[in-house]
């Protein structure tokens, strides 16, 4: 009888230890649930971010192929995303920038504190052009319409003098986007 005993007394015991188990499985069960919850949250809010950012944004891998972009760079050069995704940037950016770039590239991947963080190239658009832009955060132009100042007039006579068009946009907030748009192969 005794033998019989311990063999149900420790089957009570499994069943308690399985039953805490249990509990602690679902307990974490549900951390992990917050946790799926929150890391969805984060993507949804940073995709927003990347998507709405008003600049033109790409994703670079180690290998040069593009596997992010947003939809201002698909407007500003004029190329779809099955155009774009999959294939290396170098496609896309003027023949005599590609070697520098290239090698900034490669050392920011190395030490990106060695590598410029901002530097300007020339990207070819869809459509055989290619286009210069310049970014600034400063106050902005109140009416982008009139060609005033002597920065603006030497910017607009500069274009015309070699065939581009000059385009100046200016947010309400601040900040000024001037981009030169042209053709290399015209004679």
């Amino acid at each position: 009888m005794g033998k019989e005993y311990k063999p149900r007394l420790q089957l009570i015991c499994d069943l308690e230890a399985a039953g805490h188990e249990i509990t602690s499985l679902r307990s974490q069960a549900g951390k992990y649930e917050r946790i799926e919850e929150e890391l969805t949250h984060s993507g949804h809010f940073y995709r927003t971010l990347f998507e709405n950012s008003g600049t033109a944004t790409i994703v670079i891998e180690q290998d040069t192929t593009i596997t992010m972009m947003n939809n201002d760079f698909a407007n500003f050069t004029g190329y779809s995303r099955e155009e774009i995704l999959g294939h290396t940037w170098t496609m896309y950016v003027a023949e005599d920038d590609v070697d520098r770039l290239i090698l900034y590239h490669k050392t920011r991947r190395e030490n990106p504190t060695a590598a410029p963080r901002n530097y300007e190239f020339k990207i070819r658009n869809n459509n055989g052009t290619i286009s210069l832009s310049i970014l600034d955060d400063g106050i902005g132009i109140k009416d982008t319409t009139k060609v005033s100042g002597i920065g603006l007039r030497i910017m607009h006579y500069r274009a015309r003098m070699i065939g581009a068009s000059l385009r100046i946009e200016s947010e309400p907030s601040g900040g000024t986007l001037v981009t030169c748009t042209f053709n290399l192969n015209k004679d």
